[in-house]
């Protein structure tokens, strides 16, 4: 099973999650708040779906998504995530 790590849980980043928990995979998603506000998100994505820590959400996913508006592209940089070991 695949593990997909979201760091966003605005609009995009809840579509990519209910695309990849309905392909199957395992999903950890944060936003910049808390994992308890993601409570509703989590409830609707089911028991693959759990909410972290933006630190926490990226290491064990086997892929990663960051996604960001398109009105904040000027402050949204690519982020560089740490290697897998």
């Amino acid at each position: 099973m695949t593990t997909t790590g979201i760091v966003g849980a605005g609009q995009v980043g809840s579509q990519i999650a209910r695309a990849a928990v309905a392909n199957g995979d395992t999903v950890v998603i944060a936003n910049s708040r808390t994992p308890e506000t993601l409570d509703s998100l989590i409830a609707d994505l089911g028991p693959a779906a759990r909410a972290a820590y933006a630190a926490e959400a990226a290491p064990p996913a086997t892929s990663r998504s960051s996604p960001c508006p398109s009105r904040s592209s000027t402050t949204c940089r690519s982020r560089r995530w740490p290697a897998r070991s």
